[in-house]
């Protein structure tokens, strides 16, 4: 999907705080070590965990909610890192 193709919800893009962009970018540092082979679902909670919860001590709701816009442009969208595993691309190529 190009960055022009994406629908961002206007509920979704209020949501969005001011960290976002430095969220994206620690959530694309995480998982772009991750090989091909062992990208997971399992693997994609636990980098994303240890980078955004533990690493820059945001609290879950507040971590997740760019990953879940920049994957869906929704607020609400089905389980995060199953999306994210299906889409299995660079997050933060998604935020418009």
């Amino acid at each position: 999907v190009s960055d022009d193709a994406l629908v961002v919800e206007d509920d979704a893009r209020a949501a969005l705080r001011p960290e976002a962009v430095d969220v994206l970018d620690a959530a694309t540092a995480a998982l772009e070590p991750i090989p091909a082979e062992t990208f997971s679902t399992a693997a994609t909670q636990e980098a994303l965990s240890a980078a955004l919860v533990e690493g820059m001590g945001i609290k879950p709701k507040f971590a997740f909610t760019p990953l879940r816009v920049a994957v869906s442009g929704r607020r609400v969208s089905p389980p995060l890192f199953e999306s994210g595993f299906l889409v299995n691309v660079g997050i933060a190529s998604y935020l418009p």
